[in-house]
């Protein structure tokens, strides 16, 4: 009788893990967007550029490092020398659909031919065309920090940031950081899990119940 308590015990014990394994999974996946949207996604991303010097690193601008100074050069840049006075752009490819609520930019300045630029513009791809993210607040274009954006979010699977150089130079970027989450599909499922044939669980005196059943339970 206590062989078979016992055996009852360890079966609900892993079917009760299973559940609790299961709610979680469902909180996790229909909570996402909230809980992640402040994860930087630049580094899901794939840099492309209307310009780059060849001696700069494009790729630079999403290795998640943080600048100790506009001039911090130790892990690459990316340059557009020698663009005096225009518009270049630079954008992530992702291989699915995020939503968008906030960029943050640190620049690029070399005190020679590259300074910081006059001004800047966030784009997103909308399936067909380039748009501007509304109520763009911040856009700033300072040294030595990183300037932060924020917009009403958008979804999509590629953004663009456009710098306009100030006359007599070019532009650069040390880091591009992009804040979202994966966009909902909608399609959020439950897990399908097995528990195990059906057991009845003990009553609510557990005082048939014994440490070395621990061992018992743990190697289940």
């Amino acid at each position: 009788m206590e062989a078979k308590s016992m055996l009852n015990s360890k079966r609900c014990t892993k079917k009760g893990l299973i559940c609790v394994l299961a709610v979680v999974y469902l909180l996790v996946n229909t909570n996402f967007t909230a809980f992640a949207a402040d994860t930087n996604i630049a580094p899901l991303g794939t840099p492309s550029t209307s310009f780059c010097s060849s001696w700069e690193t494009l790729s630079a601008i999403n290795d998640g490092y943080a600048p100790a100074n506009s001039a911090d050069h130790s892990h690459g840049a990316y340059g557009n020398w020698d663009n005096p006075g225009t518009t270049q752009w630079v954008q992530y490819d992702f291989t699915q659909n995020y939503t968008i609520p906030k960029c943050e930019v640190y620049w690029f300045d070399d005190d020679q031919g590259l300074d910081l630029p006059a001004s800047c513009n966030f784009q997103y791809w909308n399936g067909s065309s380039w748009v501007d993210f509304s109520n763009q607040v911040g856009k700033g274009v300072a040294g030595n920090t990183f300037n932060v954006t924020t917009f009403t979010s958008a979804t999509t699977n590629k953004i663009r940031l456009s710098m306009t150089a100030r006359v007599g130079f070019s532009t650069g970027i040390l880091e591009w950081r992009v804040w979202g989450s994966p966009a909902s599909s909608g399609t959020n499922t439950a897990p399908v899990v097995n528990a195990g044939v059906d057991a009845e669980c003990p009553t609510a005196d557990f005082s048939w119940f014994k440490p070395s059943y621990w061992k018992l339970i743990s190697s289940a």
